[in-house]
């Protein structure tokens, strides 16, 4: 009997088998002789997952690298890499990685293959042990990757992924993505290390992967809205998941998109900042406006605006709306809406019904609470907020009509993300009132830079 009694199996069938073997249990398969081990990796290549936080300080990067270009054929298995983790926030930097001298000098000969324009900085960060040196020398190699995800700690105070992203999805000084379909790119919120400017520039370089069916990214303040090499095609993309975007940008974004199924918008209003683009006004019609070039394709519709003026100061002016959302109810193939329930309304004394501006096709109508108790938004003039009872009449007057002016609507949900229902009994004043139709008030909020396939 030969000494590796898999030697002699074919490959593909070695494979299957151990496609039932349970994940956790690969690494110990591998550790039984070289034939199973060379067919467990690319399994365990396949899925990637490195957290990065105040527990996992030292995520298993350096001995993966060291894994892959041992066996460099292991990268084109790769098929999804999520790096994750997002509890660094203040002011102290990021805990640096410890490598040897001999496994730095290797990495540093890779790096310096490439033509790219950062290698010395890339390198300097490799011998400092910053992290972003090492997830962009992972990032680099990826050419065969469908799913990609980069969150929080690896972005925030790190450049060098971004510029490796970037470079890959332009097609300059590295391999481009053959056929990436996913990725979500997401700086989160931190006081001390807000999203530079620069992160636009990446974000936008990213819709010149031509594969992307899917992205999901947070893009960073910008005066300028600018195509790093040319207006990309973006006839591929079907779902976009997009924050700190003003409306004359996304209208040139949206321009270009002809198969677009599902959107998510999500627009943080601070007029105090130094962004040119946030001022006291707030024009509907020009968010209609830049919507309307996805009327025709888009089923599923999530706009959501945080508005943090907050506690209006003494002579401080409210933000000043105009237009209204009624383009809206043009849009035919919508099946799933979420908007702020006083755009629907309408700004006025008298609220006004909310099926005037929702489509036909409706099946499910989320309305968020986020600009309806806000000082710093002139709902209602005199600065009369509406009562929980004002909302409650809404969906009265919605559920009266629904059958003959909505007749695919079958769920109601109240999105309650800035909980300001939770004293007010509003679940209760619900229940004490006949409705036909179900209403649900969510309190527990998706993480912002998720997307559903």
């Amino acid at each position: 009997m030969a000494a590796d009694p898999f030697s002699a199996v074919p490959y593909e069938i070695v494979a299957h088998i151990l496609s039932f073997v349970p994940r956790p249990d690969l690494p110990t398969v591998c550790l039984i002789n070289q034939s199973l081990c060379r067919c467990a990796e690319p399994i365990l290549c396949s899925d990637i997952t490195l957290e990065w936080t105040h527990q996992r300080k030292s995520p298993p990067i350096i001995p993966l690298l060291q894994k892959l270009f041992r066996r460099p054929e292991l990268f084109d298995c790769i098929d999804a890499v999520s790096l994750t983790g997002d509890d660094f926030v203040g002011r102290d930097p990021s805990p640096p990685l410890t490598a040897t001298e001999s496994t730095v000098t290797e990495f540093e000969r890779i790096i310096k293959s490439f033509d790219a324009p950062f290698a010395d900085a890339w390198v300097e960060k490799l011998r400092e042990g910053s992290m972003d040196a090492f997830a962009a020398l992972l990032i680099a190699h990826l050419s065969k990757v469908r799913r990609l995800t980069i969150t929080d700690n690896y972005i925030r105070r790190l450049d060098l992924i971004g510029k490796t992203l970037q470079s890959k999805a332009i097609g300059q000084h590295l391999p481009r993505f053959e056929r990436l379909k996913l990725i979500t790119y997401f700086h989160g919120f931190d006081y001390y290390a807000p999203a530079p400017p620069h992160r636009s520039d990446e974000v936008m370089a990213l819709f010149h992967v031509p594969t992307v069916t899917h992205l999901a990214a947070q893009m960073g303040s910008t005066e300028l809205f600018h195509w790093p090499a040319g207006e990309p095609d973006l006839g591929c993309l079907t779902s976009l998941d997009l924050e700190g975007c003003c409306a004359t940008f996304m209208a040139k974004i949206l321009a270009l998109t002809r198969s677009l199924k599902s959107l998510s918008w999500r627009w943080e209003y601070a007029p105090e900042t130094d962004d040119p683009w946030m001022t006291t006004d707030l024009d509907l019609d020009e968010i209609i406006s830049a919507l309307s070039y996805v009327k025709d394709t888009l089923e599923k519709l999530q706009f959501r605006i945080t508005v943090y003026s907050g506690y209006r100061r003494e002579g401080e002016p409210a933000m000043d709306v105009s237009g209204s959302f009624g383009g809206l109810v043009n849009f035919n193939r919508l099946t799933e809406i979420e908007v702020p329930l006083a755009c629907l309304a309408d700004f006025g004394a008298q609220p006004q019904p909310l099926d005037r501006h929702v489509p036909r096709s409706v099946e499910i109508l989320s309305l968020s609470t986020s600009m309806l108790y806000n000082e710093g938004v002139l709902w209602i003039p005199d600065d009369e907020w509406p009562t929980d009872q004002d909302v409650v009449q809404l969906l009265q007057q919605l559920v009266k009509s629904y059958p003959t002016k909505l007749p695919q609507l079958r769920l109601v949900k109240i999105i309650d993300d800035i909980s300001c229902f939770e004293n007010r009994q509003f679940d209760e004043m619900l229940a004490n009132t006949p409705l036909d139709i179900d209403i649900e008030v969510v309190r527990s909020i998706s993480p912002l830079w998720d997307i559903s396939v």
